[in-house]
C-alpha cells in the first residue's frame, strides 16, 4: 500500500503530539447528537439502485480526492443501511447514508454537489431513521461551521464532541475540508 498522506483526527489532547510529528490543521470535524424527526424534504430523493453507481462515485471521488467506491459500497450493503441519492440526467448530485451503529444511528457520509442538496438528504434520512427506529439517538459528523450546522442546530442536535481533522505531510489537495462533504462516514472512516 503506497500511502502519500496520512490524515486522521485529533483530540485536543493528541493534537499537540501529532503537530510535534509534523502533522498539520485541516479544519474541525464535530460530532453532533440529536433524534430522528419527521422533516419536510422538497428534493427528488431515491434509494440507492446500482444504476446510480457511476454517477455517485464521480461526485464522490470529485469531492473527496481518492477512489471510494470499494468502501462506498461496503457501508451500503451492511444490515439496516438507508441509502438515499439524487441523480439528475445522469448526474449525481448527492448521496447520503444512514447507519445502524451500537448505541446510535449514525447519518454519514453524505457528499453533495451543494449545501442545499445536502441538507436536503440529512433531512431524508432523518425522516427515515423516525419511520424505521426514531427512539434512537442519532449523530452526524459533519465540518466545523459547515452550512448545515444551522439545521441541525434548528432541529435540537447539538455539538458532542469535536476534533482536529491533520494531514502529514502538508498537501495543498487535503490542506481545506471539501464544502461538498456535508458529513464524514464517522471519525474512524474520515
Amino acid at each position: 500500500l503506497d500511502m502519500q498522506v496520512l490524515g486522521l483526527d485529533a483530540t485536543d489532547l493528541g493534537r499537540p503530539l501529532y503537530l510535534k510529528r509534523g502533522f498539520v490543521d485541516t479544519g474541525g470535524i464535530d460530532r453532533w447528537m440529536g433524534q430522528a424527526q419527521a422533516c419536510d424534504v422538497s428534493t427528488n430523493i431515491a434509494p440507492l439502485g446500482d444504476e446510480h453507481w457511476p454517477a455517485i462515485t464521480q461526485l464522490d471521488q470529485q469531492a473527496t480526492g481518492v477512489d471510494r467506491l470499494a468502501l462506498l459500497r461496503r457501508l451500503a450493503g451492511e444490515s439496516g443501511v438507508i441509502p438515499h441519492v439524487i441523480v439528475e440526467r445522469g448526474k449525481g448530485l448527492g448521496i447520503g447514508l444512514s447507519r445502524k451503529g451500537r448505541t446510535a444511528n449514525a447519518i454519514g457520509p453524505v457528499v453533495a454537489t451543494s449545501p442545499a442538496i445536502g441538507e436536503q438528504l440529512v433531512l431524508s434520512l432523518l425522516n427515515a431513521l423516525h419511520d424505521r427506529d426514531g427512539q434512537r439517538p442519532v449523530m452526524i459528523d459533519v465540518p466545523r461551521d459547515a452550512p448545515i450546522c444551522e439545521s441541525l442546530t434548528r432541529l435540537g442536535f447539538e455539538v458532542k464532541r469535536q476534533l482536529t481533522r491533520m494531514v502529514s505531510p502538508p498537501n495543498d489537495q487535503f490542506m481545506k475540508l471539501n464544502p461538498h462533504i456535508i458529513a464524514g462516514a464517522g471519525f474512524e472512516l474520515g
